[in-house]
């Protein structure tokens, strides 16, 4: 039998996502669904000049507003458009009949690797619909899926609704067991259990009682049951970095992880690392720990640390992590840095989504709690086929949250 503090978590978490799952009438993201209406709307290509439209469209209905210097990085500085030469669109619109901008798709290029094969891929970002217009708004996503000269379309946030319409364009889950599953660590038990409480929408003094009186059974369980990630029995050197200090270490250890074997990978050069987590007025903080060992860096992780605006929690995500050979004593040790990581900012819990089975079963042994996705967030298609016949096999995919737009984005 389950002990009793995951009873209470597991009932919690269930009870949050029932009372505040959205309705696919709901405004914000991609909550897109068929409605009464049949208003006219035109579809066009976005521009860096419907920057400020795009901003009040997102402001409208309930989304974090983005910023011109990152329009200029996620496009214009973009190391996959440096390297490829190849022109894509940044978006497309949908705009009414009074040329107001009713509806935002946009397209970000990242570089991908499998094997020798250098892979030009495009993964959705901030997909934002007026509701009145929803009803014609999956010429977005059909504009999205119609661009020339991409090998790899990925959408990698997708909600349930979201979901369906890249299912509905003949897109794929990823076939990576376990992505829509949240591996996670509870800091500050009083602070987890007041969210909890919160998305359940009870009254501030209720959620308060209730953090109060709950939160020694959960700082009990994971104290008597060590639910923490451990550290390796190795004995290994970690040096904390800043991003700007990525240099040709990590691309060293890149270069070994694409010939250990044939598998779907991000492009990780000290560039594209810097382009990814530098990001113009962004509140989340990335947190770089690279682990050495006779002085050669054998991997690193990067966690995100920033504030969970609707949860109203202090968040600590794992957006990157890399080891040679995937060797479990480094990877033990990296994550009980990221741990360590979380607790030197104050977060109140630590996340883990994403990852291959083998990286997934050494967090486990650090007893994490989890929560699912109510489905898999992360689709994929391609219209080549030997591509399609090598992603549809679990082993070439190393999927986490550096992938498409996951912590790409302010």
């Amino acid at each position: 039998m389950a002990p009793v503090e995951n009873a209470i978590i597991d009932e919690l978490l269930r009870l949050a996502r029932k009372r505040t799952q959205p309705s696919d009438s709901d405004t914000g993201g991609a909550h897109v669904q068929s409605d009464s209406s049949s208003k006219a709307v035109r579809r066009r290509e976005a521009q860096f000049s419907d920057f400020q439209a795009v901003a009040t469209l997102k402001e409208r209905l309930g989304l974090s507003i983005d910023s011109e210097e990152n329009w200029q990085r996620l496009w214009h500085n973009n190391p996959a458009v440096q390297q490829t030469g190849v022109t894509l669109p940044i978006g497309w619109l949908q705009e009414n009949d009074d040329g107001e901008v009713v509806g935002y798709l946009g397209s970000v290029p990242l570089l991908y690797q499998y094997g020798e094969e250098r892979i030009l891929a495009t993964a959705t970002t901030a997909y934002v619909v007026d509701p009145a217009y929803r009803s014609r708004s999956l010429g977005l996503v059909g504009s999205f899926f119609r661009q020339e000269h991409c090998d790899l379309y990925l959408d990698t946030t997708a909600t349930v609704a979201a979901g369906r319409i890249m299912a509905a364009f003949k897109a794929h889950q990823v076939p990576q067991r376990d992505y829509g599953t949240v591996l996670f660590w509870i800091l500050d038990a009083q602070a987890f259990l007041r969210a909890a409480m919160r998305k359940l929408q009870l009254s501030e003094n209720f959620a308060s009682i209730g953090a109060h009186l709950g939160s020694p059974i959960l700082s009990g369980d994971s104290f008597f049951r060590r639910r923490r990630p451990r550290p390796g029995l190795a004995r290994l050197s970690c040096r904390a970095l800043r991003v700007e200090e990525i240099a040709d270490d990590f691309q060293e250890l890149w270069i070994r992880k694409l010939r250990e074997k044939p598998r779907l990978l991000a492009w990780r050069t000290p560039e594209v690392l810097q382009w990814h987590f530098l990001i113009p007025h962004s509140k989340r903080i990335p947190h770089v720990l690279a682990c050495f060992s006779n002085g050669r860096m054998e991997g690193y992780i990067i966690v995100v640390v920033g504030r969970d605006k609707n949860l109203g929690l202090r968040k600590a995500g794992v957006a990157d992590l890399l080891v040679a050979g995937d060797n479990p004593e480094i990877v033990r040790e990296l994550l009980a840095g990221a741990y360590d990581i979380a607790k030197t900012n104050s977060c109140d819990v630590l996340e883990v989504l994403g990852f291959p089975e083998e990286i997934r079963r050494i967090c486990v042994e650090g007893k994490p709690y989890k929560r699912n996705y109510p489905a898999c967030p992360f689709f994929y298609k391609t219209q080549r086929p030997h591509l399609q016949e090598v992603l549809t096999r679990e082993e070439s995919w190393y999927a986490c949250p550096f992938d498409g737009d996951a912590t790409l984005s302010p």
